[in-house]
């Protein structure tokens, strides 16, 4: 925002043609240098210097179409038209994939890396559709709204970090795992693009926050099987990766349990919407 000077009179806005003799609009008065000027709320005051001051946008707000996405740009409008007839059967199906794939994470977590492994495969599938559903989705000029956000990057950092530690207390094959976690908690981060699958963000968030705060209690007490926890060496600074771990998760867990507070509102408005829409089908 910018204050711009009005030089004359002819500049000022109207509302609208004046049927009687109104008043004139307030001003801000400018007292000049070592001049002791009274002032009062009369504009006709002599010997005061008056400027009118408009207050306008420095630059235009940027356009958004909400509904140039992925799925519109790669695919042909008729593909398209098909994915998002299907995408409201599909939806209630990818959750359940998703919370499936948090438990599976949550196993994998706990049990030993050696029975564990011939799974991995699987668990990284279930992690990878819900993904790509929601990828599909996603607003692109809100994304790159949000890619000037301070907090966008900064749990994004803290995201990445967070799963670079597990994998690296993991060792193994589970790390991959980390790799589609890392990608669908950024998902979640930007949870203000994917305005079709919002209600099912919403929902996966309930189930996110929680396995977070799991992860930092079993970090925290070692509990993770079949970990090294290993130290990283940054010139003279040593990094312990559980206390990254158990800082990135918990900042993460208070993120996600925050977006889904805030978010609740506009989960209630979503449902009341869709619940009148189906009235009016059936009526």
């Amino acid at each position: 925002m910018r204050i711009q000077p009005l030089h004359s009179q002819s500049e000022l806005r109207q509302a609208g043609p004046a049927v009687e003799r109104t008043q004139k609009p307030s001003s801000i008065a400018v007292q000049p240098k070592r001049e002791k000027v009274t002032t009062s709320d009369n504009d006709d005051t002599p010997g005061v210097q008056q400027s009118l001051y408009e207050l306008r946008l420095a630059q235009p707000l940027p356009p958004l179409i909400l509904s140039r996405t992925p799925a519109s740009t790669l695919l042909s409008s008729r593909q398209h038209d098909r994915l998002e007839a299907a995408m409201p059967a599909l939806t209630p199906a990818t959750l359940v994939l998703f919370c499936t794939s948090i438990i599976c994470f949550v196993v994998l977590s706990v049990v030993a890396g050696s029975s564990m492994t011939p799974w991995v495969p699987l668990i990284f599938v279930t992690f990878v559709l819900p993904l790509l559903s929601a990828v599909a989705f996603l607003s692109l000029d809100v994304l790159a709204q949000l890619l000037r956000n301070y907090e966008f990057w900064f749990i994004s950092t803290l995201n990445m970090l967070n799963f670079l530690g597990l994998g690296l207390i993991f060792g193994d094959e589970r790390a991959a795992v980390c790799v589609a976690l890392c990608l669908n908690v950024q998902s979640v981060v930007a949870i203000d693009a994917n305005y079709r699958h919002f209600p099912a963000a919403v929902k996966s968030i309930v189930v996110a926050g929680p396995a977070m705060l799991a992860l930092v209690v079993c970090c925290a007490y070692r509990l993770l099987a079949d970990s090294a926890y290993p130290s990283l060496s940054l010139g003279g600074l040593v990094l312990q990766s559980r206390q990254i771990v158990i800082f990135t998760a918990s900042t993460l867990s208070v993120f996600l349990i925050k977006k889904s507070y805030v978010r609740q509102p506009h989960l209630a408005h979503a449902i009341r919407s869709r619940a009148l829409c189906c009235k009016r089908e059936f009526a």
